[in-house]
């Protein structure tokens, strides 16, 4: 052999040869190698391109591809791990239309698809479950954070509600960065004290509104997801 063994000709030799190796103290036997899973990526066909930016986690996100297709690939020290991470919180959603996951809801996580649905990415912040307590040592993208959620650093799924609103808010502004002019530091302390934005030029009136009860104050006094959906589907 004219090259360093891969793992995957080092699996093929002790498949074939059953050549016994040490485990835990344990002689084994290779005798059948376990398929992938569908859901599982192949590393291989992933090709990496130019860096767009580095997310809110350290994470550079690039352009790429997966095979043929054109994609987004997500690139640091943890990421694999956090794929794999993401790819098992995908696996538990039981319709593909209701998103039940807390993480971080922006515009700039939203795929459109030429059929017009729009798909969300950049799993990075997700957790499954009622309540989530932050991490302090990662940093928050505060311009879409719930005011209880970075004062407490506890999310709940009404902290989502307040991010749609955001969202809501980057749409209707053709995807202008929210609160323009503001750091981050400036943003928590405006929103804490009970500063909302205005409306886009051109909002309907009743989507501005939807905006502002995203907003409120008290995540008791937000609409849930399912009466957003109904409050949406009426004006379209």
């Amino acid at each position: 052999m004219d090259h360093e063994p891969t793992l995957v000709e080092l699996i093929e030799h002790l498949q074939c040869t059953e050549e016994q190796i040490f485990s835990n103290g344990t002689r084994i036997k290779l005798r059948f190698t376990i398929d992938r899973s569908h859901y599982q990526l192949d590393y291989d066909k992933i090709a990496l391109g130019q860096k767009i930016e580095t997310n809110n986690n350290g994470l550079d996100l690039h352009k790429g591809k997966f095979g043929d297709q054109a994609s987004i690939v997500i690139h640091g020290k943890e990421r694999e791990n956090q794929i794999f991470i993401n790819v098992e919180l995908l696996r538990h959603l039981v319709h593909p239309n209701i998103v039940r996951l807390k993480g971080d809801l922006a515009a700039r996580n939203c795929l459109v698809t030429d059929g017009g649905f729009v798909k969300i990415c950049g799993f990075s912040m997700t957790e499954r479950g009622e309540v989530y307590s932050y991490d302090w040592s990662e940093t928050l993208p505060i311009k879409w954070t719930a005011p209880e959620a970075f004062i407490s650093g506890n999310f709940i799924l009404l902290s989502d509600v307040w991010s749609f609103g955001i969202l809501m808010w980057e749409i209707f502004s053709s995807g202008t960065v929210p609160y323009l002019g503001m750091s981050s530091d400036e943003t928590q302390e405006k929103v804490t004290e009970g500063y909302r934005m205005e409306a886009p030029k051109n909002t309907p009136k009743a989507c501005y509104n939807i905006m502002m009860n995203c907003w409120e104050e008290r995540p008791a006094y937000r609409s849930h997801f399912e009466d957003l959906v109904i409050k949406l589907r009426q004006l379209l």
